[in-house]
């Protein structure tokens, strides 16, 4: 029999963990991938006239909000999953191969990249995209650290 301590401490302990949804193998299976460097899809703004010398290796704006605003677009090219660049902090101003736009030098696993948005904008892609029963693919850097 369970006492009530530990009827509370596992309700209590249900309720603190975070929900998250992942879909299975044989879900991703059946999904059209359309893979997003988020940096260079879309602008919040909507914006396509602003200046962005892709030599130059830096920022160009991209943005999570970017990416929901072009979900039409998206969906209507018959993509049902996006898979967008690492969201991590990265390595931050200029280093001698330019700036981290791409999402793969990580510096802090623990802190969002702030170019791309905030955490909440990244919460409503994931939200459009479940709403129109597409999935969120995140793309994660698992066996490189930077030298930077």
């Amino acid at each position: 029999m369970f006492s009530r301590n530990m009827i509370t401490t596992l309700a209590l302990s249900l309720a603190l963990c975070p929900l998250a949804f992942a879909a299975r193998a044989a879900e991703w299976r059946t999904r059209t991938i359309f893979q997003v460097l988020t940096d260079r899809f879309a602008r919040s703004d909507g914006s396509t006239s602003a200046a962005c010398n892709t030599a130059d290796r830096a920022y160009c704006g991209g943005t999570y909000q970017g990416i929901t605003n072009h979900l039409d677009y998206i969906q209507g090219m018959g993509f049902d999953a996006v898979w967008i660049s690492p969201i991590t902090e990265q390595v931050q101003g200029n280093t001698p191969d330019g700036y981290a736009y791409h999402g793969y030098w990580q510096q802090n696993i623990n802190e969002l990249n702030s170019n791309f948005g905030s955490g909440n904008d990244l919460k409503a892609l994931s939200s459009a995209l479940h709403s129109r029963g597409m999935l969120l693919m995140l793309d994660v850097v698992v066996n490189v650290r930077t030298c930077y």
